[in-house]
């Protein structure tokens, strides 16, 4: 029964110790302790207080109460029938471990299930912890919203919470001229939305610090207008020799400099693949290399030219597959004369002639072939030959003359 005087908090009974008898109001005190002590404190199997020649087992625990610890079994035994508890501890330190509070991995939270203090549970994305001893809630319609009324209760206490993750993309909406930038979180979208001032610009501010160092960072520069040098030197490269082909001799392979060394004696037919129309390539030859006339390359003169040794000559590029070529020649001869042709003597002193010039005078080899048209007629002085590999053709109704 219960006694006329209690404490505030628990209702423990304040014992009249002059009645009789008082022993059940002290019992239910120690019950009432018990029961509160079990809601909040997560340690079970407590046996009591240890005892000598006590049978104990497996996972029960005992109090030590000279010191007022606690400590579970490890191994079933029968303690020693004189001595006390931390003797027989030291004696046999395996047959004993001691104990804190305990914690539980409890796992996903479930409806009406029953969890101890320092359980810990996950609900979605939440990670949370009893607080009690408790069962459950199972009137909610979801697992999640049973959990939020443990949290609500007191039950559970949330230690993180990541349900809400924000989304990794974001969305924009523009703000009229003169107004406020924004930033708001959708919770729908789980996106931020940022609200971007738009509208003409204000004045330019002042010129801000000097950009990349050096060109070379930039790989695909381009121009916004005509190039001002500003009264300064552009420097040019040479690139590194190009070896002639019997065929296509790419000169553009490397795009390493603007002037570039041939070498061999091939028959050049083609000079490869420019960037672009209006691409230039000066050529330097290091041997005797020949240049096709041809549909691909239109040498000045519209004839075949043999280059020698330190040759100069401007490639152009027309298309990005058609080329224009003048040579230069080291000898000083006329770029545009063929070799095997001949010249004039006289006195203008210029290489065509003019009507000043009354000697014609010509090699004695023809070292470059060539056709006569049909409406052609033309002569040399003998002794005259025609080079091996070279081929002089005269077109039905054309006449050549040696004299």
């Amino acid at each position: 029964m219960a006694a006329t005087n209690t404490t505030t908090n628990f209702g423990l009974n304040l014992i009249d110790f002059d009645k009789i008898p008082w022993g059940e109001e002290q019992h239910n005190n120690w019950h009432t302790l018990d029961a509160v002590m079990a809601r909040f404190i997560a340690i079970s199997n407590i046996k009591g207080a240890w005892e000598n020649a006590l049978a104990v087992v497996v996972g029960d625990r005992y109090i030590d109460t000279d010191a007022d610890t606690i400590y579970e079994v490890l191994v079933a035994h029968t303690t020693p029938s004189t001595g006390t508890f931390a003797a027989s501890r030291t004696s046999v330190s395996s047959n004993w471990q001691t104990i804190t509070v305990d914690t539980v991995a409890g796992g996903t939270y479930a409806q009406n299930t029953s969890y101890s203090p320092n359980t810990f549970v996950v609900q979605g994305g939440r990670y949370g912890v009893a607080q009690t001893s408790f069962t459950s809630d199972n009137t909610e319609a979801t697992a999640a919203l049973s959990y939020d009324a443990d949290v609500t209760s007191g039950d559970i206490v949330t230690l993180v919470d990541v349900s809400e993750l924000i989304d990794a993309t974001h969305s924009t909406n523009t703000v009229a001229p003169g107004g406020t930038p924004t930033a708001t979180y959708n919770a729908t979208t789980k996106k931020f939305d940022f609200g971007l001032v738009t509208g003409a610009t204000g004045d330019t501010g002042p010129t801000g610090a000097s950009g990349a160092s050096n060109i070379v960072l930039d790989t695909t520069p381009q121009l916004g207008g005509f190039l001002d040098a500003n009264s300064k030197f552009v420097s040019l490269s040479q690139g590194a020799s190009i070896a002639s082909v019997a065929g296509d001799t790419d000169i553009w392979a490397n795009f390493d400099g603007n002037t570039v060394h041939i070498t061999g004696t091939n028959a050049i037919t083609d000079f490869g693949t420019p960037k672009s129309a209006g691409d230039s390539m000066w050529v330097i030859f290091d041997a005797a290399a020949s240049v096709v006339d041809s549909a691909t390359i239109t040498v000045a003169g519209n004839t075949n030219y043999q280059a020698a040794a330190n040759d100069l000559a401007l490639v152009y590029a027309l298309t990005t597959s058609t080329f224009l070529f003048m040579p230069f020649p080291n000898s000083g001869a006329s770029p545009v004369a063929a070799a095997g042709g001949g010249g004039w003597l006289g006195e203008s002193g210029v290489p065509n002639g003019d009507s000043s010039d009354i000697i014609r005078v010509n090699e004695q080899t023809l070292n470059n072939s060539q056709t006569m048209a049909a409406t052609d007629n033309g002569s040399c002085t003998g002794p005259f030959s025609i080079a091996s590999g070279v081929t002089l053709t005269l077109s039905s109704g054309a006449t050549f003359t040696v004299i």
